[in-house]
């Protein structure tokens, strides 16, 4: 069987397919592939950033904190109410300090007399 040819005939029913359906499918693929795929690259990067955002913001606040530290370590006079940075009394009853420059009678806090008063360093 050398040099033996077919012949088929063939038809088809329905519409000619033309370059539509091609710039359909390409809207497909957009819409249901690479936009999904943005999305999800938006979201990381987004999530990258917020870290960043709270590390600054608690580095902040741990700043803020550190300076209330610092200034709730200053111990001020019940008398006059400015920090007591060198010698002062306090009253045994309930802790109240004084500068040994503020005279007074009676703890202002809880009205023991100052002659019941410790030397603090």
């Amino acid at each position: 069987m050398t040099n033996s040819e077919y012949q088929i005939e063939l038809s088809s029913e329905g519409d000619v397919i033309d370059d539509e359906s091609s710039s359909l499918e390409s809207i497909f693929w957009v819409v249901w592939i690479i936009v999904p795929i943005f999305a999800v690259v938006a979201c990381v990067i987004l999530l990258r950033k917020k870290p960043n955002s709270q590390s600054m913001s608690s580095g902040q606040h741990s700043h803020t904190i550190n300076t209330a530290q610092v200034q709730s370590n200053v111990i001020p006079c019940f008398s006059c109410r400015q920090p007591i940075t060198s010698m002062m009394q306090g009253c045994p009853s309930c802790g109240a300090r004084y500068h040994t420059t503020c005279r007074v009678e009676t703890c202002l806090n809880c009205g023991v007399s100052s002659s019941t008063f410790v030397n603090v360093e």
